[in-house]
């Protein structure tokens, strides 16, 4: 087998305070701060899942207090996915970059160690 390249990109990860799953945070390093004004903070979840690199295969993005709808609905204010952001952000800031959003903050949230595969699920 061939040796796996190394991305740059990697160097960062052993920077990022792990967390765990479920947990929750505000702003930086796993959700954008100051878009698309400055003082909006977006929200972050960690799911229960880990990939084999170590971070968690769910996370969650949370709108800015002032964007979320006033239904109240947590589908409506939460992301699943990236390309749902994408498409959140290109729908509703059309000049804004996409690729710049993304790059001001870390999408990939490292599991704190000891947390496994086996641990997500239970055998009775």
């Amino acid at each position: 087998m061939g040796k796996k390249k190394r991305r740059a990109s990697d160097d960062a990860y052993l920077n990022l305070p792990p967390v765990a799953a479920y947990q929750t945070g505000e702003g930086l390093p796993y959700a954008p701060v100051n878009f698309p004004e400055q003082g909006d903070v977006w929200g972050w979840k960690a799911g229960k899942r880990r990939q084999p690199n170590g971070c968690f295969q769910d996370r969650y993005l949370y709108l800015p207090d002032r964007f979320k709808s006033e239904s109240n609905s947590k589908d409506q204010n939460t992301f699943r996915s990236k390309l749902s952001v994408e498409r959140y952000i290109r729908s509703t800031f059309p000049d804004a970059d996409v690729d710049a959003f993304f790059a001001s903050f870390t999408w990939s949230i490292p599991a704190v160690e000891g947390f496994s595969l086996s641990s997500q699920y239970h055998f009775s």
